[in-house]
């Protein structure tokens, strides 16, 4: 199912983050062309509040749109994350297929082809264990029972960077 939300959502993204985008598109054009954070838009944290990532983790995220994945993997870096990234399903499973296997999945649900409840249930299939973020914007996601499973959570869009890290972190220790 397609939301129309995902540029909202990587927007809202950015501005929650304290960025600024630099937004351009030509008359006529209800369309953005171009999305330009500046360097110096990412939080200033001291040593002492800089958010931490444990042991360098690896985190996969699996998303249809671009501008969500460039945004949340500069979120990730700045926390010092490792980040790799899959525009859908199966370009997931055959990452996992080639023995590239994260610490962690952040896994959007709406996605041409095959979606996040297909893709889901695929890698649980070969990894039962494996912890699993799914990232939506659907309402009241974090209610859904399908998702009150071990080794699954649930990061509600747009989500903050302090937001997304303690869910990782808190997947990651139950992983």
């Amino acid at each position: 199912m397609e939301t129309g939300l995902g540029l909202t959502m990587a927007f809202e993204t950015i501005k929650a983050n304290g960025m600024t985008p630099d937004t351009s598109n030509q008359a006529g054009d209800e369309n953005f062309e171009e999305i330009r954070i500046p360097r110096n838009s990412a939080p200033v944290y001291t040593d002492s509040h800089r958010p931490q990532a444990p042991r360098q983790l690896q985190v996969l995220l699996i998303d249809d749109d671009e501008l969500f994945r460039i945004t949340t993997v500069k979120i990730l870096e700045i926390a010092g994350f490792r980040a790799t990234v899959a525009t859908g399903g199966q370009e997931a499973l055959d990452s996992l297929a080639a023995g590239s296997i994260p610490d962690i999945i952040l896994l959007d649900l709406n996605m041409p082809g095959m979606d996040g409840i297909e893709t889901l249930q695929r890698i649980r299939a070969l990894h039962a264990d494996l912890p699993i973020l799914i990232v939506s914007g659907q309402p009241d996601i974090e209610d859904w029972n399908c998702f009150k499973q071990p080794h699954l959570g649930v990061v509600p869009k747009p989500f903050t960077m302090k937001e997304i890290l303690k869910k990782i972190n808190q997947a990651a220790r139950i992983g």
